[in-house]
């Protein structure tokens, strides 16, 4: 996983998902634990940390709830000895919040869990931490909150954080856990967040998760966990979010996901999935992503799919789906993404398409779909990519396409499609075209645009609306070379620093904002062949030589 996919995923479950730390437990049977034991058990632990400037203020003399400690907070509690309530330990160490700190070093080893029994939040996300979960972490019994993403431990999950009853909120995801889900974890009964993603986990997903009747988020996505969904899950009503993408499991969808009538988003991608789309898909009526792409899915679209009204997301591409796309599929007004390429779909493509509206992204590509592309595709204005290449379409495409003013990627080659590209379609002057058209029409100012996002696609490896914003910045166009120019390469020579820089000085020309400050296809050809100055570019636009940077 990129950088940059960590910190979405990252921020995406603290937008949505982040629940308010649990409350301060107040009782403690057997006797108190001192402000003091917990200031040591602390400053111990950070004699064995480094780099991290964010514990300076952890120093000794000083006390952790009254000295403003970067990252702990304390509570008040109440100790009760006996019958008796005692104020031996009025304060307590309640939260260690120490999100993307630069802490190096290990959660066990010296941090001495028992000195810190009041703890009932801890946030160690997106540092370093290396080793293994410590089993010891378990007596911890009032915490309710354990997020540890983005760190480097490795080892099992200890089964013995089955015990952590008032546990509500567990996050390992992006460290390199191995061996199984532990079956101790159906335990935690007041558990509503599990989020053990992107390690490698193995094994199969334990029948105990389904006792988890508090859980809204499953999250077990790219692992290494094989065998068949267990039934059990459909046990858990509250459940919103299921993600098991990117691992091994087979068998079919499990018909009693059907109870779970609360479920937004369903993603079972990239795994060896069998059978058919599943029939309980018309009681998921919140459902707003179905992710069942990459499966070994058979068999024909069922006409219940049009009433998911809340959609926004349909992936099925990679299967091996056939027979029609549906007229139905024109009812999911709310579709933004759909994705049915790389099957065996025939037929036509139905004109109810063009009821969806909101459709940014299609992609037909790679299916058998014959006749001509519909008029109504005019009325999605709002589309950015349509990929309809490696198909039967015949005919022209219909003028309506004038309107998809929004379009910067149309691929529609390898078909049988005839006729002249309707020079409209390039008027919002962004389109990137791969067509094989008996007689293509294209303005020039079209075809220069397309050169420059393929030669930046090329140099970057970024999509064509990620270079649209990169080419925009034209107040910081020394940050936009560095960014354009692909560092992995050796270090060029001087006659390749010149012939990199002179293509990526054609290729920002070729993006201008504008049509009218592009260069003519034949200006480019001149600048690349003959070496030579061209004036094509306006001087508020055009990259001086100056300006381009060195790799």
């Amino acid at each position: 996983m990129t950088p940059l996919t960590l910190v979405l995923f990252f921020a995406f479950f603290q937008l949505r998902l982040l629940p308010h730390a649990g409350a301060v437990a107040r009782h403690h049977h057997g006797g108190g634990v001192s402000l003091r034991s917990q200031q040591a058990a602390l400053l111990r632990w950070k004699s064995t940390l480094r780099g991290s400037p964010a514990l300076e203020s952890w120093r000794q003399g000083t006390s952790p709830c009254s000295s403003n400690w970067t990252g702990v907070s304390c509570g008040v509690v109440a100790v009760r000895r006996g019958h008796r309530a005692s104020s031996s330990s009025p304060l307590a160490v309640t939260e260690i919040s120490l999100r993307n700190a630069g802490i190096h070093g290990r959660l066990g080893g010296e941090l001495d869990f028992s000195a810190l029994p009041f703890l009932t939040y801890i946030d160690l996300s997106l540092n370093s931490l290396h080793g293994e979960i410590p089993p010891a972490i378990a007596s911890l019994s009032r915490l309710s909150y354990l997020d540890l993403i983005g760190n480097f431990l490795h080892g099992h999950i200890p089964r013995e954080m089955g015990s952590m009853g008032l546990l509500g909120d567990l996050r390992l995801a992006f460290n390199n856990l191995t061996g199984r889900i532990p079956a101790s974890l159906g335990n935690l009964t007041t558990l509503a967040t599990l989020i053990v993603a992107h390690n490698m986990l193995a094994g199969a997903i334990p029948e105990e998760l389904g006792k988890l009747a508090s859980l809204d988020v499953l999250y077990l996505g790219s692992n290494l966990l094989d065998g068949h969904i267990p039934e059990s899950l459909g046990n858990l009503t509250s459940l919103r979010y299921i993600y098991l993408y990117g691992n091994h499991l087979s068998g079919p969808v499990p018909s009693s996901l059907g109870n779970l009538r609360k479920l937004r988003d369903l993603d079972l991608g990239q795994n060896r999935l069998s059978s058919g789309i599943p029939v309980f898909l018309p009681n998921l009526t919140d459902l707003n992503t179905l992710y069942l792409a990459g499966n070994e899915l058979t068999g024909f679209l069922p006409q219940e799919i049009g009433l998911l009204a809340k959609l926004n997301t349909l992936y099925l591409y990679t299967n091996q789906l056939r027979g029609a796309i549906l007229p139905a599929m024109g009812n999911l007004t709310g579709l933004n993404y759909m994705d049915l390429s790389d099957n065996q779909f025939a037929g036509s493509i139905p004109g109810e398409i063009g009821s969806l509206v909101g459709l940014r992204f299609m992609s037909l590509s790679q299916n058998q779909i014959s006749g001509p592309v519909p008029a109504t595709f005019g009325n999605l204005t709002g589309m950015a990519r349509l990929d309809l290449f490696s198909n039967m379409l015949s005919g022209p495409l219909p003028q309506e396409f004038a309107y998809l003013t929004h379009l910067e990627v149309l691929s529609i080659a390898n078909n049988s499609l005839s006729g002249e590209l309707p020079p409209d379609v390039c008027k919002g002057g962004n389109l990137l075209v791969f067509q094989s058209f008996l007689t293509p029409v294209v303005t020039t100012k079209c075809d220069v645009y397309s050169f420059g996002v393929v030669v930046l696609e090329i140099v970057m490896g970024m999509y064509p609306s990620e270079i649209q914003s990169l080419a925009s910045r034209e107040q910081h166009r020394e940050l936009v070379m560095e960014d354009m120019l692909d560092k992995r390469p050796s270090y060029p020579t001087i006659v390749e620093e010149k012939e990199i820089a002179l293509l990526v000085e054609v290729a920002l020309a070729c993006l201008q904002t504008s049509p009218q400050f592009r260069p003519e296809m034949e200006d480019v050809y001149q600048k690349l062949a003959l070496h030579k100055p061209s004036s094509f570019a306006s001087p508020s636009h055009a990259p001086r030589p100056e300006e381009i940077i060195q790799v």
